[in-house]
């Protein structure tokens, strides 16, 4: 039935709403089966469920459009007494009138109502405790979770929650990942700057080494010369030996002739 009037994907009213916390047992025990009221976002859809209703029991949730009724007052009504509405939040200002609707003359209690309390409750309405058990004027109704619903509301809320978790989670991911990418490429421009330095001492020691084998090589050539500076001027100082030994061997010779010739 639900595939065949497009109701197949619908959201259900529990999915739809967000409840003050510690407060869904309460809620679970006024709506009850109108939890899983279907939510109708068509009002055009409306008429072919009318003519081909389903075969068992279900709730549509087709507020009026452009709805502008107010919550319930709780006009000479004790103050701690709150509206049971008002514990009940819903992005769709339509499912918020719904709510209210349905939770109309019901307020919730923080405590077991007395009877000289309950004597102040207009015919009709009720007060509802965190635990879900309703108090009425003449009656006493105790809340026991159903199997299907039992926690339904908190549940989602944990739902809700955990994907408000994993939201945050996905940001936090989303910038250690772009913090990792900057860092990397930090480390990859270190890198190359490394890579270069590393170039730029690799030819500082060739250059070094080349200075040092020139060094080594005018040292040498210093030394050669020094050497031969030292050879020649022992060959000029034999030289001069031998000139000046010639010259008195000359002189000697000459004397020796003269006084032959005297």
């Amino acid at each position: 039935w639900l595939r065949r009037h497009a109701l197949a994907d619908a959201g259900r009213l529990w999915q739809a709403i967000h409840v003050a916390p510690g407060w869904e047992p309460a809620i679970e025990s006024v709506l009850r089966e109108r939890l899983h009221a279907v939510a109708l976002d068509d009002a055009a859809l409306l008429d072919g469920c009318l003519t081909d209703p389903p075969a068992s029991k279900l709730t549509l949730a087709a507020p009026v459009a452009n709805d502008s009724a107010a919550l319930e007052g709780s006009s000479g009504l004790p103050l701690e007494w709150r509206p049971l509405a008002s514990l009940v939040s819903a992005a769709d200002p339509r499912i918020a009138g719904l709510i209210g609707e349905w939770l109309a003359g019901c307020y919730a209690i923080d405590t077991t109502p007395s009877e000289s309390e309950r004597r102040l409750l207009p015919i009709g309405s009720t007060l509802v405790t965190a635990a879900g058990h309703q108090f009425r004027r003449y009656s006493v109704s105790f809340h026991a979770p159903d199997d299907g619903d039992a926690g339904i509301l908190a549940r989602q809320q944990e739902i809700e929650g955990l994907d408000r978790e994993l939201a945050e989670l996905a940001s936090e991911l989303s910038q250690a990942t772009s913090r990792f990418a900057t860092a990397d490429a930090t480390l990859a421009g270190m890198r190359g700057q490394l890579q270069q330095l590393r170039g730029r001492e690799n030819d500082a020691k060739q250059a070094r080494h080349r200075v040092e084998l020139d060094s080594m090589k005018l040292t040498q050539e210093a030394e050669n010369t020094r050497l031969r500076g030292e050879r020649i001027g022992a060959e000029i100082a034999e030289i001069a030996a031998a000139q000046i030994a010639e010259t008195a061997a000359r002189d000697e010779s000459a004397a020796t002739f003269a006084a032959f010739e005297a």
